[in-house]
This record gives C-alpha cells, sequence and structure tokens, in this order.
C-alpha cells in the first residue's frame, strides 16, 4: 500500500527538510509532497535531492491539493500494477471499472455490456 506525507518546510523541532532526509533514508517507498511558503531555489534543490514528489507554493488552493494528490495516487496506482503479474494486473484493472460503474463514475454504455 502506498504513503503520502504532506510537509511544511518550517516546523516546530523537525523542519521539513530534516524530515524528507530520514523519510527517504528509512522509508524510501513513502512519496513526499512539501509545501511552502519559500520559493527559494535551495529549498527546491534538497527536496529534489530527497526525493520529493511535489513541491507546492502556499499559499495552496484546494484546487491545486486536488490535482497533486490526483497525480499521487495514479502514481502509487501504477506502482501497485508494475508489482503484479499480468493476470493480477487485469483483474485489479476490472475491479476498479466495476467500482467506478457501481459509484456511477466513469458510466460508458460499452463498459456496462
Amino acid at each position: 500500500m502506498g504513503r503520502v506525507v504532506l510537509s511544511d518546510i518550517r516546523m516546530p523541532k523537525m523542519d521539513g527538510l530534516e524530515l524528507m532526509k530520514r523519510l527517504n533514508k528509512e522509508y524510501p517507498h513513502i512519496r513526499i509532497v512539501i509545501l511552502s511558503g519559500y520559493n527559494d531555489f535551495e529549498y527546491l534543490q534538497t527536496a529534489i535531492q530527497n526525493g520529493v514528489s511535489e513541491y507546492l507554493l502556499k499559499p495552496t488552493d484546494i484546487d491545486e491539493f486536488e490535482e497533486v494528490f490526483r497525480k499521487m495516487k495514479k502514481k502509487l496506482d501504477e506502482d501497485v500494477e508494475r508489482r503484479l503479474s499480468d493476470e493480477e494486473a487485469r483483474q485489479l484493472r476490472e475491479q476498479k471499472r466495476c467500482n467506478a460503474l457501481i459509484k456511477g463514475y466513469g458510466y460508458n454504455e460499452d463498459e456496462m455490456e
């Protein structure tokens, strides 16, 4: 199961840069999203060196969060599918399609047949 951490750069006791370094070292499978009010090249460079997936600048609106987490979910889903056999991946895609139809998303007459 994929994990995502959303962290600010400035925090008490441990800043976001230290947190991302520790996560990258101890839990390299965790995806990291940094939220910062600092449009500073040094912060961005450190984030990239430590495998940060996304870097959001404050103020961030809900649409930006939604887009970032939609991309993160897609990446995590792709990671899962890469680890599956062809048959398991096919079954997972079929299950997702069925779930979407049950929830009323992505209705398509061809898929319903």
